[in-house]
């Protein structure tokens, strides 16, 4: 079908977001009949009427050159007034404001070009020219005009401007700045000293060839070459000013610190110290060095060119941004600088792979500040009459991390001096928040409505709770069935169990999970990150035995469940023209693949020029790595280049490639431990052959101590190890959660902490080492596998008995095999982890078996040299690399750690970031250890609530008095009664989480709770949380309404709810269309409160016609008993006997045809034979008789079916059944002999005709008669001798008939005696016939002579004797007798009328009768229901409820009031003015006859008829059959 929409249509559309929507709609109308078209809509006739979120569709069917078209017309918003008027009329809306949309020539155009389109290839358009400046280089040219200054700020300065004292005077500082700046700052200043004394230094730079003046003290001691102090009002700046090799440059302003006093030399000399510039003397005073720019940059915080001072506005934007404008290294500035350079081979897509602190993220963040600014301004810095096409996206899995980034941005754009510089001023950039999604919400969100729900947030799993059900721990009581139980999940660590799963067997992009066949065929060899027999053992165990069930079978996902949905689904929009992610080191293939679907660009043809510039960059951590095996560029290219590549450019014709950069410089350690680090890694590069791999260049210059080594036994003892030791950081060769186990078998630390031996409790193997034991409370605060080790970073590190666990045929891998060779490079990224935590000094500590296996190749000159031989570019790496020094008594007191609050923060800052409870409770040891319990206890907190264990974490804040934090904890952790308690403490505080917190903790029955809240989410959906969240997107909101549905389901067992609380809880459940579930319950909630036609049209919607409930709703709207077919159709046969048995149980065909199956079914046999007659349906009636008979027969039941057989003049069929079925009967002689007599009589009265019996049938008549009736001493107290001879008679059987008369020939009563001889001569007269049949003269000669003889005497002329028998007398002999006919026992109260007769009309008579009897005003009220009670109110009002409408007659004025009882809406309907009142408005048809309305919510409509005598209200009620008419 087509579909046409007007331009109003989509422009509402675009205004309301819901464009994808209707395109996904319409796409799929397009492919549809006219009748499955409509099945998608509620009619409002003319209109059509559909529901997208919280909005409303309009449309129309139109005909146009004999075409259906599908015509868009309108949007409303639920609630709106046009949308209520709209409802209230739609035929007078419509042509007010609907039809004048359609333009039915552009309705033509429109179709005819889609007819062509459908013979058409569609082609991938070409890239429209509004999107190519999204392929023109980000503009991060670090160029300089010649002569330009730079001005440098150190840390000190950053961290010294940031204190409030200081910054609140800036404008202060910044009139010095630029007074120093343009060289008018006085020659010098006094500064006093500790002693009393002052010191003069120079305050203005001297030029190379100009004479130094070195000044001293008056002690002696000279002062700080080229340092400088310049103040006025107490405001004092230290600075220098140098000149540098640059030829670009003309000089550097080096500001050091700021200070709200005049300094003290101890002070300036803190300075220095602080900052390594300079010391108390001249000697190794850096900024007396002639030097460049880039030798200068380590020092420096912030950078930016020193024209900027020209706007104070300017410079204090800088000043503000704390992050913003970080100094760039020249490895970051030479990155940047090829990005930004156009038609250079260094462009993006762009990999950086760097560690902690590297400056990747900084990268990132320049060059999505590039595009962000890019899209509201040109290359001028002038802003875009219109924005460039396209959306932004920065995703990472770290929420912390985005908040970092998006902050960073922020900065960059409000205070870098490349955006101040070409930006108006006071121009504010637009709001960017949304360009920053965590990559999970965004996945989450992506997914339709009802999707959603597949993944409920309480079964999530995070690499933290697979951890927790891999140890066998439960997070929380929604996991407690996930939790691992297998022994051999001991055999691997969770990291690598995790590793396997994520990047191989669900992450690599395959239909299928991945098997080992799979690992082993289809992964090439640089990309294989374990062994085979490692993939097998886990594929077999971790996955088969449990993962795999509990992920898709038990509804627990992982984020790579999540994106295989979405990818699915595609419910993904390409809008996006620049991705950039973080944290991207271990994105599976199916993480790339989404990633590039996202693109914009993939839908466009590029065309085959080559693009230089694609906007995709990643950011990854080498340290922060699943992989065992360490960081491979190779791998990542591979991926890379499988899913991002190819998907924009699969010819190759565009010559992309991923720009990967590795950043060379190590930001963290000192240079000694730099060079032994990059020993490491030429043992990496060269027995692994990884050529990726490069020597890294220390950042921060000094004096640092050399790593040491000490050989247990030889330059160090037990004893002096366990004294210095206890609080130095002492990273293991085991795996993350080992450490205790690891300590309890090593012979010398067990012995230094003894307090973790009493923990072990048995022992297994995990990756060929002694493993399970049961976890301490809390880790060793200062023993940590590399693996706990990555992303920390300590003064001093000690690296224990690695030598000892390195295999000892390290060095001659040739012969290893392949998987043996993975285990040893596995142990080897291990230890470059953790030797790369150290940042001033290492320690080696071994055995000597340890020293031979590996630490004396670290330690031997010649040997290190040999190594340097192998590598690929020896010139690289031989200035790079460091041996180890052996330790001596002296060194070894350096082993002993004095900074134990530095260790606990680094715990504390790393495990708040990572969200690592187990980095917590070191912090907390360590803070415990040093008195400091407040801090302790903080830890402890956040670690529970890491844990999940949001309770007890929520009471520690509260205790430590972080109001804020318990909060979030108890909110985070539904813990609604301690949320309630918390508000309650604090009552200024009332956020709309409160209403939440108080419904979830009221009582489940609570009918006032749930009403209130019912009342309150109509709005509560629409607000934002306390964090500016969308409160509907939050697992709370999640959880409040499923509870809400289930407080509301069991609601139903409750009598006392009122129809309208039913309807509002309906409304509540449909407007929320939260999920499936609840919107059938919103259809049950409509039910319940009697408002069928809406639940209807919600169970519609949800394609659930087949719960019994919506048939029964269909019922009600029906009416009975045109609703009994929706009854029968669902099988609720109670309730169809039920509703017949209220109706009276009425004998109208349309019910017997349902009611009879009911009664069957139930089996109510009795009562299904009686229907079954009804219906004239014997062979049914036959069966159920049978069943009802299996038990003995019910005499009541054989008298019906007699009954029916004698109305329908079955006779043979009643001797039949009686003979069958009398000896079966359950019941009294009495009562069968009654039974008897009831067949007699009706036999008797009987228009018995030839044919009707068989001879057999007839025999079995007589002798019924003879032997069950006659037999019978009382019968002639229930039927008249006339009434059993005629019986006889009519049976034709002449022996017994003429014996039976002969009995009463003499019988005292003269009426009966003449009887008798007269009906004995006239059955001997038939006697006579056939024995002259039968030609046998002499018997013939006998009968003819009895009955001569008996006529004489009698005197009766038999010739006057009719051979037909007279009509048998009705009367019976006792009349009021009770039972005297059995036929009308309980079933008929009437002989007269017969149980058969289908739907009797009542006798004109009767009925003028009833007519008669009626009150004079209730006669006015014609069609009512026989059930419907009519009331009588004072001032002769009348009023009768119909369904769920109220309706009262006023005559006197001739008014009818109809109150709708579900909407409390009003209608007033006036015949005299020829009018219908609605609230405020008026409808009249002046001097008119006729005035129609439709309401549609209400579901009636009506007819007011108006003449000069009479006027008379007609109403059609949806459910009722027939129509009611009001005379007025």
């Amino acid at each position: 079908m087509y579909v046409y929409r007007t331009s109003e249509f989509n422009h509402k559309a675009q205004r309301y977001n819901i464009r994808d929507r209707i395109n996904a709609l319409c796409h799929e109308l397009e492919s549809q009949r006219l009748d499955e078209v409509q099945a998608h809509f509620e009619i409002v006739y003319p209109y059509l009427k559909r529901r997208i979120l919280n909005h409303r569709l309009i449309c129309r069917v139109v005909k146009v050159d004999d075409e259906d078209i599908l015509c868009l017309l309108e949007i409303f918003n639920r609630g709106a007034r046009e949308y209520e008027e709209f409802l209230d009329a739609p035929v007078d809306y419509g042509k007010t404001h609907l039809e004048s949309q359609l333009d039915f020539a552009l309705i033509r155009e429109e179709i005819a070009i889609s007819k062509i389109r459908e013979n058409q290839i569609e082609e991938i358009p070409a890239l429209p020219q509004n999107l190519r400046p999204w392929l023109e280089p980000p503009g991060w040219q670090m160029e300089r005009t010649n002569g330009d200054w730079v001005i440098c700020e150190t840390e000190e300065w950053v961290k010294y401007f940031s204190k409030p004292e200081i910054k609140k005077d800036w404008h202060l500082y910044y009139q010095l700045v630029a007074k120093i700046n343009t060289g008018n700052a006085p020659l010098s200043i006094d500064i006093d000293l500790d002693n009393g004394d002052s010191l003069s230094l120079e305050a203005e730079i001297l030029t190379e060839e100009e004479d130094r003046t070195v000044l001293t003290t008056e002690d002696g001691q000279s002062t700080p070459d080229r340092i400088k102090l310049f103040g006025e009002c107490d405001r004092y700046i230290l600075y220098s000013q140098l000149k540098t090799t640059d030829a670009t440059i003309g000089g550097v302003l080096f500001l050091l610190a700021a200070f709200n006093r005049k300094p003290s030399s101890q002070e300036i000399a803190e300075v220095g110290h602080k900052t390594t510039l300079f010391n108390s003397s001249n000697s190794a005073n850096i900024l007396s060095q002639t030097l460049n720019l880039h030798e200068l940059t380590p020092f420096a915080r912030r950078s930016y060119p020193a024209y900027l001072l020209a706007d104070e506005e300017s410079w204090l934007a800088i000043e503000g941004g704390e992050e913003a404008n970080l100094a760039l290294s020249p490895e970051e500035e030479q990155i940047l600088q090829s990005v930004s350079t156009s038609g250079g081979n260094s462009t993006l897509p762009l990999f950086i792979n760097g560690r902690a602190g590297s400056g990747k993220s900084t990268i990132l963040i320049y060059l999505f500040a590039d595009y962000c600014y890019r899209k509201y301004y040109n290359q001028r810095g002038h802003r875009r009459s219109e924005n460039l096409p396209g959306e932004l996206l920065f995703l990472t899995y770290n929420e912390r991390l985005l908040e970092v980034a998006r902050d960073g941005v922020k900065r960059l754009l409000s205070s870098h001096h490349r955006f101040l510089a070409e930006r108006n001023q006071g121009d504010e950039m637009p709001d960017i928040d949304r360009c920053f999604q965590p990559f999970q919400k965004f996945l989450f969100n992506l997914l339709p409505l009802q999707e959603r729900n597949l993944f409920n947030p309480e079964k999530y799993i995070s690499f933290h709770r697979f951890k927790q059900l891999y140890q066998g721990k439960s997070p929380s009581e929604s996991f407690d069935k996930a939790v691992l139980q297998l022994r051999q999940s001991r055999r691997y660590s969770p990291e690598t169990s995790w590793h396997v799963i994520r990047s191989f067997i669900k992450g690599y992009g395959q239909p299928e999970p991945m098997t080992p066949e799979d690992y082993q065929e289809e992964v090439p060899r640089k990309e294989r990150t374990i062994d085979l027999e490692k993939f097998q053992g886990i594929y077999d165990t971790i996955w088969e035995r449990w993962y795999k069930h509990i992920t898709q079978e038990e509804g627990y996902w992982d984020d790579q469940d999540l994106i295989a949905r979405v990818i699915q689904l595609k419910c993904y929009n390409p809008d996006y023209v620049a991705i950039f992610c973080d944290e991207a080191q271990d994105f599976t293939r199916l993480e790339l693949q989404l990633i590039m679907r996202l693109s914009l660009f993939s839908q466009y043809n590029l065309g085959y020029q080559p693009i230089s510039c694609l906007p995709f960059s990643f950011a990854g951590d080498p340290f922060q790595t699943l992989n065992p095996t360490g960081f491979r560029w190779s791998s990542i290219q591979s991926a890379f280049e499988g899913e991002v590549i190819t998907a924009i450019d699969p010819a190759a014709q565009l010559k992309l490639a991923i720009n990967f950069q590795e950043l060379t410089f190590n930001y963290r350690s000192s240079p000694p431990i730099v060079g032994f680090i990059n020993l490491i890694q030429l043992w990496r590069h060269v027995l692994f052959n990884i050529h990726e791999l490069q020597p890294q260049t220390p950042w921060h210059p000094g004096n640092f101590p050399e790593p040491q080594k000490f050989i247990i036994g030889q330059n160090i003892t037990t004893e002096s190890l366990a004294s210095y030791i206890k609080d130095t950081i002492i990273i293991v060769p085991c795996e993350e959660g080992e450490e205790a186990a690891y300590v309890s078998t090593d012979e010398v630390l067990s012995q230094i902490f003894t307090q973790f031996n009493s923990r072990v409790v048995g022992t297994d193997l995990i990756e060929d080492k002694p493993a399970l034991y049961l976890q301490s409370p809390e880790p060793i605060k200062n023993i940590l596998s590399a693996i706990t080790a990555k992303g920390l970073e300590f003064k001093k590190v000690i690296l224990y008995k690695f030598g000892e666990a390195c295999n000892n045929n390290v060095w001659n891998l040739k012969k290893q095999a392949i998987d043996e060779k993975i285990k040893i490079e596995y142990f080897f990224n291990k230890l470059y982890v953790a030797a790369s935590r150290a940042t001033e000094y290492l320690f080696v500590v071994d055995s000597e078996k340890g020293d031979r296996q590996l630490w004396q190749y670290a330690s031997d000159e010649a040997l290190l040299q040999a190594m340097v031989g192998f590598a690929k570019n020896t010139e690289l790496w031989q200035e790079k690399v460091r041996t180890l020094t052996p330790g001596t008594p002296k060194t070894m007191e350096e082993l002993q750690e004095s900074n134990s609050i530095a260790i606990a923060i680094e715990f504390e800052t790393k495990g708040l970031t990572s969200a690592n409870p187990s980095l917590l409770r070191r912090a907390k040891q360590f803070y415990s250890d040093i008195g400091d319990n407040t801090k302790a206890k903080f830890c402890e907190a956040w670690a529970l609530k890491f844990e999940e264990q949001f309770r007890e974490a929520g009471t520690c804040f509260q205790e430590l008095g972080n109001h804020n934090l318990a909060w979030d904890c108890f909110w985070e952790g539904f813990c609604w009664h301690e949320l309630v308690n918390w508000y309650k403490q604090h009552p200024e505080t009332q956020t709309i989480e409160r209403h939440i917190g108080i419904f979830m903790a009221a009582n489940p029955q609570d009918l006032a709770a749930i009403n209130n809240f019912t009342s309150l989410a109509f709005e509560l959906q629409y607000q934002l949380t306390s964090n500016n969240e969308q409160l509907t997107s939050t697992q709370q909101w999640h959880k409040t309404i499923t509870q809400y549905g289930n407080r509301i389901n069991l609601l139903k067992n409750i009598p006392d709810v009122k129809s309208e609380e039913w309807q509002k809880f309906g409304e509540l459940l449909a407007t929320l269309e939260f999920d499936r579930q609840l919107n059938l319950l919103a259809g049950d909630c409509f039910y319940c409160a009697k408002n069928y036609q809406q639940a209807i049209f919600q169970w519609e919607a949800c394609q659930a016609t087949q719960d019994p409930l919506y048939h029964r709703a269909q019922a009600k709207l029906m009416g009975m008993p045109d609703g009994l077919s929706y009854l029968q159709e669902v099988e609720v046969y109670d309730v169809i006997i039920t509703e017949w048995e209220e109706a009276g149980k009425p004998r109208d065909r349309r019910w017997l045809q349902y009611v009879a199956i009911a009664l069957e079914t139930k089996h109510q046999y009795q009562q299904s034979v009686v229907v079954y007659l009804w219906l004239d349906q014997l062979v049914k009636a036959k069966e159920c008789f049978e069943k009802a008979s299996q038990d003995g027969t019910p005499i009541k039941l054989l008298t019906i079916l007699c009954q029916y057989f004698f109305c329908k003049n079955h006779w043979g069929e009643v001797i039949d059944n009686i003979v069958k079925y009398l000896n079966n009967v359950i019941e009294s002689e009495p009562k069968k002999a009654l039974l008897k007599f009831d067949i007699v009589y009706e036999l008797a009265l009987a228009e018995l005709k030839k044919d009707d019996l068989n001879k057999e049938q007839r025999k079995s008549y007589a002798a019924f008669i003879k032997e069950q009736v006659l037999s019978i001493p009382e019968w002639q107290d229930y039927l008249s001798i006339q009434q059993v001879g005629i019986a006889l008679e009519k049976l034709g059987g002449l022996v017994n008939t003429l014996e039976f008369y002969e009995q009463f020939v003499e019988y005292s009563d003269p009426e009966v005696s003449q009887f008798a001889r007269e009906r004995w001569i006239a059955t001997k007269k038939k006697h006579v016939d056939y024995a002259r049949q039968q030609n046998k003269p002499q018997n013939f000669i006998k009968i003819q002579s009895e009955l001569l003889k008996k006529a004489q005497i009698w005197q009766i002329s038999p010739d006057a004797i009719s051979l037909m028998p007279p009509a048998a007398p009705k009367e019976r002999p006792i009349p009021q007798r009770e039972l005297i006919n059995s036929f009308g026992t309980g079933i008929i109260e009437d002989k007269n009328t017969s149980i058969f007769q289908i739907n009797p009309e009542l006798p004109k008579q009767e009925a003028s009768k009833l007519s008669g009897i009626l009150p004079i005003t209730v006669k006015s009220i014609q069609g009512l229901p026989s059930d419907i009670e009519i009331k009588e109110l004072e001032n002769d009002i009348l009023q009768f409820t119909l369904r769920h409408l109220v309706i009262k007659i006023m005559k006197q004025t001739k008014q009818v009031l109809i109150t709708d009882s579900l909407n409390n809406r009003e209608v007033r309907v006036d015949a005299k003015q020829c009018q219908i009142n609605i609230g405020d408005a008026a409808i009249e048809a002046p001097g008119g006859k006729e005035l129609r309305f439709t309401f549609f919510h209400s579901s009636y409509s009506g007819k007011l008829l108006v003449d000069d005598l009479k006027s008379r209200l007609e109403l059609d009620i949806q459910g009722l059959t027939g129509r009611i008419s009001i005379d007025l």
